[in-house]
């Protein structure tokens, strides 16, 4: 019953005009759908092992949603509180679930995609033609609604599975980056 709330409250998100004076702005409709993610992805087992106990949502770069999911700290993904905390190293990769990539560099972005694979981490941005450079989730707004662009063949890299509840909402995008 929880996950038909959750995917009714995503359906509603990804459909929401956050322009609406009350409604959510556009950095909260974003964190509220990274915190909903998991429930939609399947990592390969041994990942989540990685830190047991807590859930790493990392901020690769300067992301402009930090503050709204900094906010998430108070919440738990998959019975584990989670952690917000800004990644700076590859050596750092290796415990995130999640990496929100900010503003980087093309250059830093063709670096980072490869080792964050290797690691089975959810790359998730929000950038424009986000789903042609190796990220596996974008998030954009467009018309004042949020779109997902989710691209399989980086989730495919990942060893990661996207559910189909997800598949059903998001925009399937083609893969422009050299598979690794």
């Amino acid at each position: 019953m929880t996950h038909v709330l959750i995917i009714f409250a995503l359906l509603h998100w990804a459909g929401y005009s956050y322009a609406n004076t009350n409604a959510p702005t556009e950095a909260d409709v974003k964190a509220a759908a990274v915190y909903n993610l998991p429930l939609f992805v399947e990592w390969p087992a041994e990942k989540l092992n990685v830190a047991p106990t807590i859930f790493n949502v990392c901020l690769l770069g300067q992301v402009s949603y930090q503050r709204e999911l900094h906010v998430l700290e108070e919440l738990k993904i998959l019975h584990r509180p989670i952690e917000v905390r800004t990644v700076r190293r590859e050596a750092d990769y290796h415990s995130c679930a999640i990496v929100v990539v900010g503003t980087l560099l093309p250059s830093e972005l063709e670096i980072a995609i490869p080792v964050l694979n290797e690691h089975n981490v959810l790359t998730v941005g929000n950038r424009d033609k986000g789903e042609h450079n190796g990220l596996i989730i974008n998030l954009r707004i467009e018309d004042d609604r949020l779109k997902i662009d989710v691209n399989l063949q980086a989730a495919q890299r990942a060893q990661i599975t996207i559910r189909s509840q997800l598949l059903g909402i998001a925009n399937l995008v083609e893969d422009e980056a050299a598979p690794n």
